[in-house]
C-alpha cells in the first residue's frame, strides 16, 4: 500500500516539474502513464491474491486429528494433519478459524469466548498429507464450564503443478 502512495507522490512531483518548465502537453502523457502503471499493479495484486482459490473444494481437503494445547495464558498450539484429497492440485495455503466455546453442560448452548484466524502456507501434493502446527491467541476469559473447540475453513488455495 505504501508503494501506491510513493508512486502517486512521484507522479505528482514529476508532473509539477514538467508544468513548471513549460511542458504542459507532456504532463498529461506522463500522468496518464503513471496512472496506468498504478492501475496495472493494483489489478495484479488483487488478481494474485485471488489466484488459486476455488480449485480445491472443502470436500477435497480434510483436517484430521486437530488438537489444541494450552501454552501459556491465552495462547494455544494447534496441531493437526492436513490431507489433500485432490488428485489434480497441490494445496498451497489454508485459512483456519479456531473458535473456543464455554459450555456449561452438553445440553445447554455454548458461549463463544474466543476466536482467531490464521492463513497457513503449506505445500501438499495431490493425495498426500502434512502435519501442521500453528499458534492461536485468544482473548482472556474465565472458563465457567467445559472448553470446546471448533474450526472452519473459509479459504483454500491451490495450484496445478
Amino acid at each position: 500500500m505504501l508503494w501506491i502512495v510513493l508512486v502517486t507522490a512521484l507522479g505528482l512531483l514529476l508532473g509539477a516539474l514538467i508544468v513548471t518548465y513549460g511542458y504542459r502537453h507532456s504532463t498529461l502523457i506522463v500522468l496518464a502513464v503513471l496512472a496506468a502503471i498504478v492501475a496495472a499493479l493494483v489489478w495484479y495484486i488483487r488478481y494474485d491474491d485471488r489466484e488459486g482459490t476455488g480449485l480445491i473444494g472443502a470436500g477435497e481437503m480434510e483436517l484430521q486429528k486437530l488438537e489444541m494445547t494450552k501454552l501459556y495464558r491465552n495462547s494455544y498450539r494447534m496441531t493437526a494433519r492436513l490431507l489433500n484429497k485432490s488428485m489434480e492440485y497441490t494445496l498451497t495455503s489454508v485459512e483456519i478459524v479456531i473458535t473456543a466455546s464455554d459450555c456449561m453442560d452438553e445440553y445447554s448452548d455454548c458461549i463463544v469466548v474466543g476466536e482467531d484466524q490464521r492463513s497457513i502456507p503449506v505445500d501438499i501434493p495431490p493425495g498426500q498429507a502434512r502435519d501442521i502446527l500453528e499458534q492461536y491467541v485468544l482473548p482472556r476469559f474465565v472458563l465457567q464450564g467445559e472448553l470446546k473447540w471448533s474450526y472452519r475453513i473459509p479459504e483454500i488455495k491451490a495450484e496445478r503443478r
